[in-house]
């Protein structure tokens, strides 16, 4: 697609002349003058809404949430912000984003630590736990059972019935 020619402007041509004028003579080039934005412009380097409630010192309390256990929506909620926001957070603020990862380990290691300690505690609910685990740390706790489905078998077995004859034997 073509650019459209920009409108020629006494002061766009004035400041063409300026630019060759300097170029032809050695000289530095003038600097260019600030354009005014359109109001485009203008809203597009504004930033929207209100500010972030984002305080450096989150990654201590996430830290603290992480080692009792807590869930990424106990953390939203202790922080009084939505799970988006934390998702937000984890993507412009880098150590916001490694305060959340080491409270996901320290998550998991609470976690794992509670079923070390209930495993031998009779009134302790393995059911419970396991649904826990592979609910809280997928990556981790699934049981994953691949299944592989080759149709191209089947497909030959029932292609070479039919072709066979052997559809027809019956009737």
């Amino acid at each position: 697609m073509a650019r459209k020619p920009r409108k020629k402007t006494p002061a766009s041509v004035k400041a063409a002349a300026d630019r060759a004028e300097a170029r032809a003579t050695g000289k530095p080039l003038p600097e260019p003058e600030a354009t005014p934005l359109s109001p485009a412009e203008t809203a597009m380097k504004r930033p929207e809404g209100r500010p972030s409630k984002y305080n450096p010192k989150f990654c201590d309390d996430v830290l603290k949430l992480g080692e009792a256990g807590k869930s990424r929506t106990q953390i939203a909620t202790f922080l009084r912000i939505s799970r988006q926001t934390l998702l937000n957070w984890e993507e412009a603020y880098p150590e916001f984003l490694d305060a959340m990862s080491m409270a996901s380990q320290f998550a998991q290691s609470w976690w794992e630590d509670q079923g070390q300690i209930g495993i031998s505690d009779k009134s302790f609910n393995g059911h419970v736990y396991s649904f826990q685990m592979k609910n809280r740390f997928r990556a981790d706790y699934t049981e994953k059972v691949e299944v592989k489905h080759d149709a191209s078998t089947a497909f030959a077995n029932i292609w070479q019935r039919i072709g066979g004859g052997e559809h027809g034997a019956e009737a």
